[in-house]
């Protein structure tokens, strides 16, 4: 074995007591033979299993993949099953076929290693809420024909794994990102600190080490501007005396542009939204299996977040939706006065004249963000996009259970799974209703009847027998059995 600049006269080599799987540490071809093997054996597991299926709303866009690999740091997954059991069952027969295929060529898994989570939601207040640990799950792996089942430790979905570079978590909870880059921000505040530095080698620190250290997974995180202020807060003191100047320095004057005689220091939060919106446009061009997931990823956002433009075409910050990749970006788009433009899926479309879309309508009001949510819950339930999907077919009235948030439409989109949602919520939603639609609760005649049909409305399975086409409106006599 190379060590430092000769070679050392010990080794280690292969033993029936002491066996080397794969082609051992520190061995030059280790790279190119893992990566000829491990196309192979990935092709043979997505031919066994299907693996994580995903759909975009419309059926249009479909993404599967059994197995992701950074490297050697490959991680499997299912949601396949009609029952909790048959999800668990397929994640075992999964994950007992990735090492039964590594042992077959040589390889094995270090099981000490290994971990899994289980994801699932309770509801808690008609709100789904992520289950840190699953109390049913239970998933062992046999290494061969001779070893005993070993028992695979479950980690918590709001514990973070680290994938080249970035802590994350299913449940999208950042802590352990955040500390981590804490750590590093501290490690570079003491080293400003340990040489003085002229200003062109403090600019050059700043620019080429400090930054893109911090910044390095920035692309991919939804910080809020307060976290990443605590990550500043670390480094930028040390930085100022490096820089000879005074740690004290308002920081407004920090982060000002150099032709204001400023230092230019990048804040987080800006290096946060450019690499986003540098992601969120890469994704938007490129078709690939990546793209795909982002793509469906974005339509069920669109979906709910309820708006009938694309939001990015109209940043505006969302209060009502769980602070995620895409509510980040639309911060950074609003906080920067930019906007990506994308064509908004067919299902957004106003149906008729005067029709008017629900959320858009309701956060023009300005109402509370707890407001705003409960009333979007009731929508995501009831399964509807435009005022059009809730009234009767003559564009008069309110449909009563769909106002009282009784029933759902039969839509043909897959909806996100909302349960059926509280007392307090159902009386936000006929609140709301009657204040920016309704004239009486009594009638729930619309204060603005709806006109002609402009769009032939497929997307619904409606609850009535009427059929549009065109101009002319048919509906069906029960007594005749016809269309009249």
């Amino acid at each position: 074995m190379k060590m430092g600049g000769s070679l050392s006269d010990s080794f280690y080599q292969h033993s029936d007591l002491f066996s080397i799987f794969g082609t051992g540490q520190g061995n030059g071809t280790s790279a190119p033979i893992w990566l000829f093997t491990s196309v192979f054996l990935m092709k043979v597991l997505g031919r066994l299993h299907c693996g994580m299926e995903f759909c975009s709303p419309d059926g249009l866009v479909t993404s599967s993949c059994p197995i992701n690999a950074i490297v050697d740091d490959t991680m499997v997954g299912t949601n396949k099953g009609q029952t909790h059991t048959q999800v668990l069952e397929n994640a075992q027969s999964l994950a007992q076929t990735w090492a039964d295929l590594l042992w077959l060529s040589g390889g094995a898994l270090e099981l000490s290693k290994c971990y899994y989570y289980s994801v699932q939601w309770s509801w808690v207040k008609g709100r789904a809420v992520m289950d840190r640990f699953d109390p049913f799950a239970s998933i062992a792996i046999q290494q061969s024909d001779v070893s005993d089942p070993l028992t695979i430790t479950q980690k918590p979905t709001n514990e973070g794994m680290r994938t080249l570079g970035v802590h994350v978590s299913p449940s999208g909870c950042l802590k352990q990102e955040l500390n981590h880059l804490i750590s590093k921000a501290c490690q570079i505040s003491v080293g400003f600190l340990t040489e003085p530095l002229t200003h062109e080698e403090w600019r050059k620190a700043v620019r080429a080490i400090c930054l893109p250290r911090l910044s390095y997974s920035l692309a991919v995180t939804h910080f809020k501007r307060a976290e990443l202020e605590t990550i500043q807060a670390k480094y930028i003191p040390a930085l100022l005396q490096a820089g000879r100047l005074h740690s004290c320095l308002p920081r407004a004057v920090v982060f000002a542009p150099q032709y204001l005689g400023c230092p230019s220091v990048d804040h987080l939060f800006f290096l946060q939204g450019l690499f986003q919106v540098k992601l969120f446009i890469g994704l938007s061009r490129i078709k690939s299996d990546l793209s795909d997931l982002f793509h469906i990823g974005l339509d069920y956002f669109r979906l709910h977040a309820g708006l009938g433009h694309c939001p990015m075409a109209k940043p505006r910050l969302i209060p009502y939706l769980p602070h995620d990749w895409f509510v980040s970006v639309m911060e950074a788009l609003v906080n920067a006065k930019v906007s990506i433009n994308t064509s908004p899926p067919k299902y957004f479309s106003l149906k008729c004249v005067h029709d008017r879309n629900l959320m858009e309508v309701i956060l023009e009001q300005e109402y509370p963000s707890r407001i705003i949510e409960a009333f979007n819950r009731c929508r995501v339930y009831v399964r509807a996009i435009c005022l059009s999907n809730i009234t009767d077919p003559s564009g008069r009235c309110l449909v009563r259970k769909f106002f009282l948030c009784e029933d759902r439409l039969t839509s043909i989109l897959e909806w996100p799974c909302q349960a059926w949602p509280s007392k307090h919520d159902r009386k936000v939603w006929k609140n709301l209703l009657l204040q920016n639609f309704s004239f009486s609760a009594k009638f729930l005649t619309l204060q603005q009847p709806l006109g002609p049909w402009i769009a032939d409305p497929e997307l619904h399975h409606w609850v009535w027998r009427a059929r549009i086409s065109k101009d002319i409106t048919y509906c069906y006599v029960k007594c005749g059995g016809y269309w009249l």
